[in-house]
């Protein structure tokens, strides 16, 4: 029960903090939508962990909870994936940035 309690009120923390991002302009409406959804679905099933059992069967996993915390893996994964994968972007692109500012500096003094 203080689980679950605890864990809907940091669901609702946050979801607003979603929200204020949302609003502010740092995150666009669908991010924001997947966000909710995320949340919410997380609640549902801290409320009613029986819902998981029809997904764990699918899988061939006895107890839904294991099923939730196997998905929960993956996606936390992909996550980390995808969130490496922008780092370095951003990483090549400061360094090509810096390269032509360099350049440009270089030339202007010459001239």
């Amino acid at each position: 029960m203080l689980l679950q309690i605890i864990i809907t009120l940091f669901a609702i923390f946050a979801i607003s903090r979603s929200y204020l991002r949302f609003k502010n302009n740092n995150e666009s409406f669908w991010e924001f939508l997947l966000w909710v959804c995320i949340w919410i679905s997380i609640v549902v099933v801290v409320l009613i962990p029986e819902i998981t059992a029809f997904p764990a069967k699918i899988f061939g996993i006895e107890r839904g909870i294991d099923a939730m915390i196997y998905l929960s893996i993956v996606f936390l994964f992909y996550s980390i994936y995808r969130v490496y994968s922008k780092i370095e972007k951003v990483e090549q692109d400061i360094t090509k940035l810096t390269r032509e500012i360099t350049l440009n500096k270089k030339e202007n003094n010459n001239k």
